[in-house]
């Protein structure tokens, strides 16, 4: 006879959670697992874009009653920290910013070569969701009414705004459009650009605190920056002296964040730049987040 020994399955001891959505399943398993329950939250969801009305209202409500059964809350940014802090008086919260592993920049000419673009040309780079809120239909228009013969627009991702996008491009030959490509490469084809841009429109909360993982990914490409004036992103820049914070974005602006760019010294950039990624790395966030852990849970 042939006895199987099977494995005791061991308890569960954190559920981490990811959106409001799953947050009541979250509680509901804490309560009956007796498990530590984490609210790694990644962005403000009450205060997105879009959401508004009895749909944000009970949101804001679901939020309000569930987030203190947390034993753990994790935020993209100090601002949204600080609007949790104040708003249901936590103190079991932390920042974890969504950057990239640490990687020695290495120029590429990824775009160049799939999109025809003259190696003498300057690469402004959006990565991303290709969605409304995010600076994209105004990006096409200063393009459209700017050429200066030296830079161009590569807009790279998915998303509702790809036909027109197209149709820019198909119209302007400073214009281009990149499909998005695997995570496992998205530094390669950024690290083939000049100049990596951040513009969101500010039209909620979360969007005007937001730190889109994009800008981190393009300081560990080693590129100059350029964020419209919202807090977190002008705070980045400005402290680590990486790019430039336009109020606007429109034809002017744009001529002008460039003419800046060129004036600030490329050796002082790079070595910026170089600090900025060091200090912006996962290896940096990975540490602050397993030592919530270990205080928290």
């Amino acid at each position: 006879m042939k006895v199987i020994r099977y494995a005791r399955p061991k308890k569960i001891e954190v559920v981490n959670i990811h959106s409001l959505a799953l947050l009541p399943l979250g509680v509901f398993l804490k309560w009956v697992l007796g498990t530590k329950l984490v609210y790694d939250a990644h962005e403000l969801e009450t205060e997105t874009y879009g959401l508004n009305g009895l749909r944000q209202a009970i949101a804001r409500h679901a939020e309000r009653i569930l987030i203190k059964y947390a034993d753990l809350v994790i935020v993209v940014g100090d601002a949204i920290k600080d609007w949790y802090r104040v708003k249901y008086g936590l103190s079991n919260i932390v920042t974890v910013l969504n950057c990239p592993e640490f990687q020695e920049p290495r120029r590429t000419k990824h775009l160049h070569l799939e999109l025809g673009i003259p190696e003498e040309k300057k690469i402004v780079l959006y990565q991303g969701g290709l969605v409304r809120g995010r600076g994209i239909e105004q990006l096409l228009k200063a393009f459209s009414e700017y050429d200066d013969g030296k830079h161009v627009v590569v807009l790279m991702g998915y998303g509702e705004l790809e036909p027109l996008i197209h149709e820019y491009a198909d119209s302007h030959g400073n214009i281009y459009f990149q499909a998005a490509v695997a995570p496992t490469v998205v530094l390669q084809y950024t690290a083939s650009a000049d100049i990596g841009i951040s513009y969101i429109d500010n039209s909620s909360l979360n969007d005007r605190w937001c730190l889109p993982n994009k800008l981190f990914e393009y300081i560990m490409a080693g590129l100059p920056v350029i964020v419209n004036n919202a807090p977190e992103m002008r705070r980045v820049v400005y402290e680590n002296k990486i790019g430039i914070v336009m109020n606007e974005l429109t034809p002017k602006s744009l001529k002008q964040a460039f003419d800046e760019l060129a004036r600030i010294d490329a050796g002082d950039l790079k070595d910026n730049l170089k600090s900025a990624a060091l200090k912006y790395s996962w290896h940096n966030q990975e540490r602050v987040m397993l030592d919530a852990y270990r205080r928290y849970l």
